[in-house]
């Protein structure tokens, strides 16, 4: 019999940016713009509204897509909260067969700045790999590397997107 391990993928990234949370939803709503190793399209449902289905894939450095996966838009809070159901992977990431959980954005007014939480909570199945090899799939270093992530290549992109905005 095939032994099935799951482990937990948590992570949680806080960022406050300098305007307003009507001034970040859109980006909010629309991470593909400052996201830009990640492809997000739409397969069903209505479109940007409870219900839509999308397929986001991660791309390579070489523009190749490497992994996706599916999700779907449970929670729409226009300038507060938007939150997605992933419903699956689409091929095996990483040893990882299965995936249910959440990606959860809330904004957080901080007198006319944002406080941006950024959490995934979500479960990966694998029948591939040791217990010892799925938890250091996801634990302290590959959270780190999502953190760094974070903080040199998507926060100041959306900064980028909102300054620019301003100067509209």
């Amino acid at each position: 019999m095939e032994k099935v391990l799951s482990v937990d993928w948590l992570p949680r990234i806080d960022v406050v940016l300098e305007q307003a949370p009507a001034d970040v939803w859109p980006w909010i709503v629309r991470t593909e713009a400052w996201m830009l190793d990640l492809r997000s399209e739409h397969i069903e449902g209505p479109a940007a509204q409870i219900g839509e289905v999308r397929r986001v894939t991660k791309i390579g450095e070489a523009g190749q897509s490497v992994s996706s996966f599916v999700k779907q838009l449970i929670v729409l809070q226009p300038n507060e909260r938007i939150v997605f159901k992933m419903l699956r992977f689409e091929e095996p990431i990483g040893g990882f067969e299965e995936l249910v959980g959440y990606a959860i954005y809330n904004l957080y007014d901080l007198r006319g700045r944002t406080l941006l939480i950024y959490e995934t909570v979500s479960q990966l199945t694998t029948s591939r790999m040791s217990s010892e090899e799925a938890l250091q799939a996801v634990g302290p270093e590959a959270l780190s590397g999502v953190r760094r992530h974070w903080d040199e290549v998507y926060v100041p992109k959306l900064n980028a997107l909102l300054k620019e905005r301003r100067r509209d």
